[in-house]
């Protein structure tokens, strides 16, 4: 494939994204903390629109006046509604698949036209913005670029929703979210957003990837200073330790309410009292010498 030229994705019958989550001791690296088999959630096989058809000639052009033209032709498309928005927005999660177009497609300029979807668009057309920046994120390169160009805000919407049939698009926008946490800037932009109280309401959530993508993103902000003072200001410390005494608590949520609260503690008075009160040092104990089950509460 030639420099700047946009392939497109052969395999669109994936329905949902595969992650699987492997918490470590450094959950702040993307190849430790998580590994993202595929970001797969593809779009539904059917006959593409003539704009579909337009848009995505344009994208594979390795002109880059040509994409520009595309990308344009989107953004307007996002205005108009109904079937040809679908179309144009499935269209870029599928390009977004494949790993060589992810910092390209960011480069020719889509993630605004994705992040007006996510904040006007409703239903099928949302769910398919989330899923393209979740998998433009999972690029390294492109996650300070995402969050400049304001993807963090409706992101965080979409996981403030509470529908049982937003299922899939909370859980994409978790991971979205996640992977652009890895980032200083974003980390910072999600602190002041006041995402730490959305994602702790998140990780009792019985979907398994909702509720560790979202513990994954507390141990990135419990990395900096401003995310660990905005985690034990939303009451962080004693959430985790009550997670940590339940019955049965998967293995992966102990490891990462462990790790999270590893990342608290890291010369910090205020944590010491805040563990002290929530008795976290009886239930730490019981994790490290492999009580299963956590310890009764």
């Amino acid at each position: 494939m030639g420099t700047g030229e946009i392939s497109l994705w052969k395999s669109p019958s994936a329905a949902s994204p595969a992650v699987t989550t492997t918490a470590t001791s450094s959950p702040s690296s993307s190849s430790s903390s998580s590994e993202i088999s595929s970001p797969a959630k593809s779009c539904s096989s059917t006959s593409p629109s003539p704009l579909e058809e337009e848009i995505l000639a344009g994208l594979k052009q390795p002109l880059l006046a040509s994409q520009e033209a595309a990308l344009m032709l989107l953004r307007t498309s996002t205005r108009d509604g109904g079937a040809a928005v679908r179309a144009a927005g499935a269209s870029l999660v599928n390009l977004s698949l494949h790993p060589p177009n992810r910092a390209h497609i960011v480069r020719a300029g889509a993630v605004p036209a994705l992040v007006e979807l996510l904040r006007v668009g409703r239903g099928e057309t949302q769910g398919h913005a989330a899923a393209a920046l979740f998998s433009l994120a999972v690029e390294d390169g492109n996650s300070a670029a995402i969050g400049a160009l304001g993807a963090l805000p409706p992101l965080l919407r979409l996981l403030a929703q509470t529908s049982p049939a937003a299922e899939r698009l909370r859980r994409d926008a978790a991971m979205a979210v996640y992977h652009l946490s890895m980032v200083g800037t974003n980390q910072s932009k999600l602190v002041k957003l006041g995402a730490v109280k959305t994602l702790l309401g998140l990780v009792v959530a019985e979907e398994p990837t909702l509720s560790a993508a979202a513990l994954m993103t507390l141990c990135n902000l419990a990395a900096r200073g401003e995310g660990r003072a905005a985690m034990m200001d939303a009451g962080a410390v004693a959430a985790l330790v009550g997670m940590l005494r339940a019955a049965e608590l998967p293995e992966v949520k102990r490891e990462l309410c462990v790790a999270a609260l590893y990342l608290m503690s890291r010369g910090n008075m205020r944590f010491r009292a805040l563990a002290r009160d929530a008795a976290a040092e009886e239930v730490l104990r019981a994790v490290a010498e492999g009580e299963k089950g956590g310890v009764g509460g």
